[in-house]
C-alpha cells in the first residue's frame, strides 16, 4: 500500500524536474500566504484593545486617546484611520 502510494507520488511530481520544481515553488508561495495569513491575525489579536493606561502622580489612571466603547484603547492605524479621514473630508468640505 505504501510503496504504491510512493510510486504514485514519484510518477507524478518528482520524475520530472520542472514538474518539481512547479510543485515546490508552488507549495512555498501557499505556505508563505498561510504563514503571513496567521501572524498578521495572531498580531492583530495581541494588538487589538490592549488596555495601555498611565498613572498619573496624583494616582488617577488616565487612559490613552482611542478608546473603544468597552474602554479599552485601539493601538492600530486601521483601527483609527477612519477617524482621521472623517475629519480630512469634513475641512475640505467648508
Amino acid at each position: 500500500m505504501a510503496g504504491a502510494f510512493t510510486t504514485t507520488l514519484y510518477r507524478s511530481l518528482f520524475q520530472r524536474n520542472a514538474v518539481y520544481l512547479t510543485a515546490i515553488f508552488t507549495s512555498a508561495f501557499a505556505f508563505e500566504l498561510a504563514f503571513d495569513t496567521a501572524s498578521n491575525r495572531v498580531w492583530d489579536g495581541f494588538n487589538r484593545g490592549v488596555c495601555s493606561s498611565l498613572q498619573t502622580p496624583s494616582g488617577y489612571e488616565v487612559l490613552t486617546d482611542g478608546l473603544l466603547s468597552d474602554s479599552r484603547p485601539q493601538r492600530q492605524w486601521k483601527d483609527i484611520k477612519h477617524r482621521y479621514i472623517n475629519q480630512a473630508d469634513d475641512e475640505d468640505d467648508e
